[in-house]
């Protein structure tokens, strides 16, 4: 509702709604977690201006994870340098565009940056040529670059859009003034229409004595459609450089309407730009669409998904309003504006989750009618339509609707009551103050408000109870001590009552089921003031009721009494607590389990089994022939299993569990022991031109076993090479921190996203990209993998053999080390035709290796060929 209004959109009186019973449909599809945590996000992250190491570092230290793009980081530029930031602090972005945002628009780019970066100087200008897409109306409004090294204080730089490379007519242009931190310098060109598909040309200029920059370029002719230019000759690569053109036909407040559609090529641009970055979690379309625009948003999620299915496409909708007629298209619709016609029509596009946000804290008090009955009404559709629900989270005052700042307790009643109808991710509004608004997250100041203090509390313990929450499906909500309008009263008959106390404490009472049936339940006192000691009695009597602790996210023991059903608890104002129940009756299960095992190596394990008490006790029937098996905990069925020496295959053992009298079945435990030496590798370019990127893969030889995770520690010599970047080239295989060190020195820490994605056999997992220094003489430098410390799906720690690989760097062509590439080198090239890494001689031939492949070839001769001066 608040961001249109800040808009201009009219006002919207969030009022009642339809009836919603509390009983589960259907079990929803998991979303996917953000770097494996619950995902907790923000609205409203700082400005372009504010997008700093440090602002960001705040948002993940309040325990959130995610954000939704909007405040302005809606172009190229401003996304690329936030996308950064958050790969540095361990956050993902839910981006979009000014063409998805704001307005419909095109978008001309050129997206390589791996040749030789041009410096920009009072006397030495750069140019491009482009052309435009074959669409009308339309007028240049951003265009930025991508540059390395300081911007300084005071320095300009000018683009100029021309005609063409002849300069005959100004179309448009812009200075920038340093200081400029981004690497993705964004002038804004106001007013310069152009023609469709018709070239131009742009130029930078700058005002400096000294160098500026450098602004980076292709290696080669990548851009069809123009080519560079160097004080106004032509060059044979390309400027890096993104360029934003508005044009008509979009909606009031987005780029969405309901008879324009956006173009083919804009959404490839859109798309393809980001899909590859680390820190992307999906696409943000619109915020509260009207349902108008809702087969227009389909196309275009459709078409995102066609060019990247392995990221998100998210959108959010509007609150429930009963009274209001208004959603189809802004004005009062009765056959097609009501609230149910919109929601439904916005599941029948198989959003990939549904999400909604209304805001309950008015100076009025607390406003539980409009705020339960979104809740309600949201949870019988996301589990109708297996469908995961998020929801937004009050975290501001808005003179405007009434609305005032929570305080701690009404702060976590919001999420913990969110969380009890099921919810599966939630966003916080806002985090930054808007304009208009008051008392965000972070104040208009850019200091925290107390608020933030209190949402990195609760953030913190819903990450510990995240992974249990994630894997629920929520089957009852209930309501005592008064029942909101929408809500359903706990029943007498109800198998978890609460005892009587003075005075009584009012609650949610949530029940959930996980994958195997089992039991959970979500306690939350409604009361915002007090805190309680709450007891119940639960008349099934569960073997054994324990609490998932938001400290450390384990199920933990509480006073429960398995005779008499009793349990009681202290609840402070606000606050759940999550219950897990363990099956009534006494019958008791063990679980047949398979485990891999590596060969001479102890593999750690757990065992499991169906109505289990704290009093159980495992113990193992018979023992391997292979190995032996030993139970280091009995209550918890913790054991170790050592193979024989020079053990492999298939072995197995027995085990059994005991409550008292009772005894379980007896269950086997087969163990795989794998004979393979598990190794890593290296691979890559092994010759590099000076100040040139190259790549190098990292990967995994002779995995027997199922690996979810590694931790890999990588050196590299920082005399000879830099390095530049990492990112996961195995599919559903995550790089989720990376750890740059002084003295060449790097860690990569990687995740497997679920079962199903575990790395197996001989596979490359990461690839590694670096940069030669720049050298008037040749040098070789080594990367080597130090430690792979590998882990399987139960906790079993492994190591994989090291490996390494040279790099030497030279300027490749030089065969006769004269400074220069002539026809000389090539005659020394030529007559060593054929050689390979073999060749006796190789050290001495190898500088004409000029791909790196290990062998003097035609594509070689090619290369030196072009490097010959004119």
């Amino acid at each position: 509702m608040l961001r249109k209004t800040l808009l201009g959109l009219l006002a919207l009186v969030i009022t009642v709604g339809m009836l919603i019973s509390p009983q589960a449909y259907a079990n929803p599809n998991p979303t996917p977690t953000v770097s494996g945590e619950f995902p907790i996000g923000i609205f409203f992250e700082p400005p372009p201006a504010d997008v700093t190491d440090a602002s960001f570092a705040d948002i993940r230290a309040m325990n959130a994870n995610f954000i939704v793009a909007s405040n302005l980081n809606t172009t190229p530029a401003t996304t690329d340098w936030a996308l950064e930031k958050a790969a540095a602090n361990h956050l993902k972005y839910l981006v979009t565009d000014t063409g998805i945002r704001w307005y419909r628009s095109e978008w001309i780019s050129q997206n390589s940056d791996n040749g030789d970066a041009l410096y920009l100087r009072n006397d030495k200008s750069i140019g491009q040529t482009f052309k435009t897409p074959p669409q009308t109306d339309m007028a240049i409004w951003k265009l930025s670059f991508k540059k390395s090294g300081a911007w300084p204080s005071g320095t300009s730089a000018t683009v100029r859009i021309y005609n063409g490379p002849d300069k005959t007519t100004l179309i448009g242009s812009s200075t920038l003034t340093g200081p400029i931190v981004t690497n993705y310098p964004e002038f804004v060109i106001n007013g310069a229409v152009v023609a469709p598909n018709t070239s131009y040309y742009m130029e930078l200029t700058t005002d400096s004595t000294t160098n500026l920059g450098p602004f980076l370029m292709s290696s080669s002719d990548t851009y069809a459609d123009g080519q560079a230019y160097l004080n106004g000759s032509p060059l044979s690569n390309d400027i890096y450089f993104q360029m934003t053109l508005p044009r008509s036909g979009g909606g009031n407040w987005n780029a969405f309407s309901p008879t324009n559609d956006l173009t083919d090529d804009y959404i490839e641009k859109y798309v393809n730009h980001y899909k590859s970055n680390p820190a992307l979690l999906g696409y943000n379309l619109v915020d509260e669409p009207f349902a108008d625009v809702f087969p227009k948003l389909k196309s275009v999620s459709d078409k995102i998904k066609a060019i990247d299915p392995d990221h998100m496409v998210y959108t959010n909708l509007y609150g429930v309003c009963d009274n209001c007629q208004h959603y189809y298209s802004g004005t009062d619709d009765p056959v097609n504006g009501g609230y149910e016609n919109y929601v439904n029509s916005w599941l029948a596009t198989n959003p990939d989750m549904i999400s909604f946000d209304a805001y309950p804290y008015l100076t009025t008090g607390f406003d539980e009618k409009p705020y339960y009955q979104s809740l309600e009404y949201f949870r019988k559709q996301s589990l109708l339509n297996g469908t995961d629900l998020w929801a937004y989270i009050q975290a501001m005052s808005y003179d405007y609707f009434n609305m005032t700042e929570p305080n701690e307790s009404q702060l976590k009643f919001q999420v913990y009551s969110t969380l009890a109808y099921g919810a599966k991710g939630y966003v916080y509004f806002t985090y930054h103050t808007p304009a208009g608004m008051d008392n965000g997250l972070i104040l208009p100041d850019g200091t925290k408000n107390d608020t933030y203090e209190y949402a990195k509390a609760v953030n913190g313990e819903v990450l510990k109870l995240g992974s249990t929450l994630l894997s629920l499906t929520s089957k009852d909500v209930y309501h005592t001590g008064g029942v909101p309008p929408f809500a359903t009263a706990l029943p007498s008959t109800y198998f978890w009552q609460p005892q009587a106390s003075a005075p009584a404490m009012p609650m949610i009472v949530s029940r959930f089921e996980n994958d195997n049936g089992r039991q959970f339940v979500m306690i939350v006192n409604k009361d915002l003031e007090n805190s309680h000691t709450q007891s119940f009695t639960l008349s099934n009597t569960p073997v054994s009721v324990k609490e998932v602790s938001k400290t450390t996210g384990l199920e933990v023991a509480t006073n429960y009494n398995a005779t008499t059903g009793a349990l009681s608890a202290v609840f402070a104002p606000g606050e759940g607590r999550l219950y897990a129940l363990d099956a009534s009756g006494g019958t008791l299960t063990a679980n047949n389990h398979v485990v891999e095992a590596a060969a001479n190596a102890v593999t750690n394990g757990i065992l499991s089994a169906n109505g289990t008490t704290t009093a159980s006790v495992f113990s193992i029937v018979t023992n391997g022939a292979k190995g032996t098996a030993v139970i280091t905990n009995t209550a918890t069925g913790a054991f170790t299993y050592t193979p024989n020496p020079g053990a492999t295959g298939a072995d197995t053992f027995t085990f059994k569990v005991k409550n008292g009298t009772i005894n379980s079945n007896i269950a086997t435990v087969t163990v795989n022991i794998a004979s393979n030496v598990l190794s890593t590798t290296l691979t890559g370019a092994k010759a590099v031109q000076p100040g040139k990127k190259f790549t190098v893969k990292y990967g995994l030889k002779g995995v027997n076993q199922s690996i979810y995770a590694q931790d890999i520690k990588v050196d590299y010599d920082p005399a000879v090479m830099e390095f530049v970047s990492a990112q996961s080239i195995k599919e559903s295989v995550k790089l989720i921190r990376t750890v740059k060190n002084p003295g060449g020195k790097l860690r990569f820490v990687i995740a497997s996203e679920g079962a199903g994605n575990a790395v197996t056999g001989n596979t490359e997992v990461i690839e590694l990209t670096f940069k030669a220094k720049e050298t008037s003489i040749a040098a070789s430098g080594t990367i080597a993998i130090t430690s792979a410390i590998l882990g399987d799906g139960q906790g079993n720690e492994i190591s994989a053999a090291a490996s390494s690989i040279s790099v030497f760097v030279a300027n490749l062509g030089d065969l006769n080390l004269d400074g220069k590439v002539t026809v000389g080198d090539l005659a020394i090239a030529a007559l060593n035709y054929g050689k390979t890494i073999n060749s006796p001689d190789w050290e001495q031939v190898k500088l004409a290796d000029m791909n790196g492949d290990g062998i003097i070839d035609h594509q070689d001769v090619i290369e030196i060929s072009k490097k010959i001066a004119p």
